[in-house]
């Protein structure tokens, strides 16, 4: 549990003190947060102090109770985020499941016709030599088939976010229809 960071200096207080001297004032300070810290009630000598105190007093404990309220106000709130926050969790996970149950996953689409010969299947030197080793090509260094552009013809079968699961099929169908319909070299 969290303790009270400090204490609070009210401005009336000034009125209060302004005859005191200076060491007066300052026993006054120490006193104020000696209680506020640990309640330790302090042992004053003389008149004016002794008379100023039961105010100061007053108001530390009205500060305290405030303090713990807010706390715990906050407290209780925080346990409630976290309950909602497992709620959500767990009706999240449960909503994960039926969609994984539902939904075939989509499969890779090629993006090369399949070649009709031994002789079309290996690479020139040429294009071995130009092809970087990166895990996903970009767009542009994508093959391209008698000199048309592939990755249009790839984007354009591409599912959007409201495609439907025969949407993607009928897409991805087009696209190999399309792509072994163009002549090889």
């Amino acid at each position: 549990m969290k303790t009270q960071p400090g204490v609070m200096l009210y401005f009336d207080v000034r009125d209060a003190i302004a005859q005191l001297s200076y060491e007066e004032k300052g026993r006054l300070l120490d006193a104020i947060l000696d209680y506020g810290q640990h309640r330790q009630e302090p042992v004053f000598d003389g008149v004016a102090l002794p008379l100023i105190w039961p105010f100061v007093r007053k108001d530390i404990h009205r500060d305290s109770e405030r303090y713990e309220e807010i706390r715990a106000k906050r407290q209780a709130a925080a346990a409630k985020r976290w309950q909602i926050s497992e709620d959500t969790m767990q009706e999240d996970a449960n909503a994960s499941k039926c969609i994984q149950v539902e939904c075939k996953p989509m499969q890779t689409m090629p993006t090369t016709s399949t070649p009709s010969s031994p002789a079309a299947a290996a690479p020139s030197t040429a294009a071995a030599a130009t092809e970087t080793p990166s895990a996903a090509p970009a767009a542009s260094a994508l093959p391209r088939t008698n000199g048309s552009n592939l990755p249009d013809i790839v984007a354009q079968y591409l599912p959007s976010r409201r495609s439907t699961p025969e949407d993607i099929e009928r897409r991805r169908a087009e696209a190999i229809a399309r792509l072994r319909a163009m002549p090889d070299n």
